[in-house]
């Protein structure tokens, strides 16, 4: 989308003599982004590979989603047990007197 609008741009604009360097900077922008979009393409297939993942199937929203719920619901029962927690002279009270 990008570059096409920098050609409609070139186009436009046949006098203007800063448009080669637009188109050259447009290109290297262009190629930028593939580079980084290759990285997050590999980063991806190397996580998928260390879940142990089908690398095709593999999502990474849904791999951040179950991680976030893990966390929620780790912190939820760290809440409980702290709450229910009983010491051993509480333990050994209660089992003296029952």
């Amino acid at each position: 989308m990008l570059l096409l609008s920098l050609i409609l741009g070139v186009f436009l604009n046949k006098g203007n003599s800063a448009c080669p360097y637009a188109l050259q900077e447009a290109h290297q922008t262009l190629e930028d982004l593939q580079a980084s979009l290759k990285q997050v393409s590999d980063m991806m297939k190397s996580t998928a590979q260390y879940f142990c993942q089908d690398s095709s199937k593999f999502k990474l929203e849904e791999l951040l989603g179950e991680i976030l719920t893990f966390v929620k619901d780790f912190t939820s029962a760290k809440k409980v047990c702290t709450h229910q927690y009983v010491g051993p002279s509480q333990l050994l009270y209660h089992y003296l007197n029952n």
